[in-house]
């Protein structure tokens, strides 16, 4: 990603940047032929728990998840290179957790298999299943902007 994102900058800034990155489609209303990655009932109860609030919240969860996923990514390369046990499981752990939260569930368990092996200090992974993760985040990611904009449509409409 080479484009600038000038502070402050919005969810809606964020989304547009990312957007252009992870070829999706923003009308796109259902991923086909794939695996679902994501769990829209997540962001639906998301946006269910303070009516007030409802896409508010849904908007800050999901732009906090696309703020954070570089850097779990940038932080997990460099500690599986350090072979750092301990460093690997605490990043796994917390992308895990960010991702589940998002209903991001097929990341979150592959996050716990990670975290799993580093506790029985296996903290390293190959090149081809760091690449694995990030086509995994990348697709989940794809398809997270497309349920979000699907159930933000779905929720304005009363739906």
């Amino acid at each position: 990603m080479n484009d600038v994102l000038v502070k402050p900058f919005s969810a809606v800034d964020l989304r547009r940047t990312l957007l252009n990155y992870v070829n999706v489609d923003p009308g796109e209303s259902h991923v086909s032929n794939e695996l679902a990655l994501i769990n829209d009932d997540t962001l639906i109860t998301i946006a269910r728990i303070n009516a007030e609030s409802g896409m508010d919240l849904v908007d800050q969860v999901v732009s906090l998840f696309e703020q954070q996923v570089p850097g779990f990514i940038n932080e997990l390369e460099m500690a599986t290179r350090e072979q750092n046990a301990g460093g690997t499981r605490r990043i796994s752990h917390a992308f895990k957790s960010s991702a589940i939260s998002i209903g991001a569930h097929v990341l979150g368990q592959r996050l716990a298999t990670i975290e799993a092996a580093a506790r029985d200090n296996l903290a390293s992974l190959s090149t081809d299943e760091m690449d694995a993760l990030a086509s995994l985040v990348r697709d989940s990611l794809r398809q997270l902007l497309a349920s979000y904009t699907r159930i933000r449509s779905e929720l304005a409409s009363g739906g």
